[in-house]
């Protein structure tokens, strides 16, 4: 669901940005944008019965929103400063909000924070070095994305970098051996065509 922020990504660039797609370029990024909502669907038996694959929808729609905006402000920002200034910014904003919420934790031991403080299970080595490996990627990866907005449309960047969850499923399809529903596979196939249809001229 969070992944959808790639179709906002398009219409508030073509909004605000007056950026400009083709008509087979709208059509591939609308059926992109659709494709990658089908992979967290989990549909069981009936229309009735679909449902989103996780809880926490209000939250996704929340996040969806944001990364749309963080995308066009991060492409406005670029346009009169470098990206490497640009993300070192962001990065610092972001190490000092998580600091911040840390330490309120710690300092408060307020409910809200009781999740985290009462963790049934104490990080380990490989934890650790899991967490690290994954801030390493998050920087490359804005790294990529700034690099991107630098150099292509706003609209086209935004969307091709909501696909993860595309990359994700096939992962966890060939390596873990996990299974996808046929709405999923739907999904998949979806922003294949979405790509083939956005890369055209």
């Amino acid at each position: 669901m969070v992944a959808a922020y790639g179709g906002l990504t398009v219409v508030l660039a073509v909004v605000i940005r007056n950026e400009t797609l083709t008509v087979l370029q709208a059509s591939g990024a609308t059926v992109a944008t659709i494709g990658v909502v089908l992979t967290g669907v989990a549909f069981e038996g009936g229309w009735r019965k679909t449902r989103f694959a996780g809880p926490g929808v209000v939250f996704a729609v929340v996040a969806l929103i944001l990364f749309s905006v963080m995308t066009l402000g991060l492409a406005e920002a670029i346009d009169h400063a470098g990206w490497l200034e640009i993300i070192t910014v962001s990065r610092i904003v972001n190490a000092a909000l998580t600091a911040g919420a840390l330490a309120l934790a710690l300092g408060t031991h307020h409910r809200g924070f009781r999740a985290v403080m009462e963790a049934p299970l104490r990080p380990t080595r490989l934890a650790w070095a899991i967490a690290l490996a994954g801030g390493l990627l998050d920087v490359v990866g804005l790294a990529s994305l700034s690099i991107g907005l630098e150099r292509a449309p706003t609209w086209l960047v935004g969307l091709a970098s909501s696909f993860g969850p595309a990359v994700t499923i096939l992962v966890a399809v060939v390596f873990l051996g996990e299974r996808l529903r046929p709405i999923q596979w739907f999904g998949l196939v979806g922003i294949a065509l979405g790509l083939v249809a956005i890369a055209l001229p």
